[in-house]
């Protein structure tokens, strides 16, 4: 298949996926997804057939409108960078931003590998449309927060490293600032068995950046001792939300 028509298949592919969605058209939407295909939206990755069509459902109804897509092919695989306008069909709101693909060429055509949708609210690009409240930002961050005790009680290394961003610092009192997602994944994977108990955080939100005071209590689950102290963070938020830039841990008592 020559660049040409694999321009053009790209193109129709990109066209029905607003046609299908906005039609309610939701098997024949997820059909233009790979078997493993995700789409990015609102901080969330719904993934393969069960997960697009929850997304297909779930979605308000209204008008897709999006400008010429920007198309990198090569060979068997392709990218696409597309801006859009939302319409909410029941509340005439409307939303914009850009679609940013990954494609590939299936053997019955061109799918969507991953597609990830940013809003560009007035704030400058975000993961969700508008302005957030105060109370948002609050709740959001008060859920990073506890997932940060969850994670690494539960030993998941993977979704502890994603509270952070790339080049954030994790200060224990006692040890070396952790600097890396791997470091961070190594002390999710090797941290005493336990559970850590965290209190009610006090929170301040400046704009995109925040800070936040927690106690925090950690039972250790092999000598049955607690241990307590503050953690002090400086977080921020990116485009998947808001994340750990710094957070510093100190104990009360060993």
């Amino acid at each position: 298949m020559g660049a040409t028509t694999d321009d053009a298949a790209i193109r129709d592919l990109l066209t029905r996926y607003c046609l299908h969605l906005d039609q309610r058209e939701h098997d024949a939407w997820v059909d233009l997804f790979t078997e493993d295909g995700q789409f990015f939206v609102y901080g969330t990755s719904f993934d393969g057939p069960s997960g697009l069509k929850e997304m297909a459902t779930t979605a308000p109804d209204g008008l897709h409108m999006v400008g010429p897509a920007l198309l990198q092919i090569d060979g068997d695989r392709a990218t696409s960078k597309q801006s859009f306008l939302f319409m909410d069909a029941v509340t005439h709101t409307s939303r914009i931003g850009w679609y940013d693909d990954e494609l590939v060429r299936r053997p019955d055509g061109w799918r969507i590998r991953a597609r990830r949708c940013t809003f560009l609210a007035p704030d400058g690009p975000s993961h969700r449309p508008g302005r957030p409240t105060p109370e948002d930002d609050v709740a959001a961050i008060s859920a990073l927060l506890a997932k940060y005790a969850l994670h690494v009680d539960q030993r998941d290394p993977d979704a502890f490293a994603a509270l952070f961003t790339p080049d954030a610092r994790l200060e224990i009192e006692g040890r070396d600032p952790l600097t890396t997602d791997e470091q961070r994944r190594a002390l999710a994977s090797g941290e005493r068995t336990g559970v850590h108990l965290p209190g009610t955080p006090a929170i301040e939100v400046r704009g995109r950046t925040a800070t936040a005071q927690q106690s925090f209590l950690f039972w250790n689950a092999t000598t049955g001792t607690p241990r307590g102290g503050w953690y002090d963070d400086e977080l921020v938020l990116t485009r998947d939300g808001w994340r750990f830039q710094r957070r510093t841990c100190r104990f009360l008592f060993a």
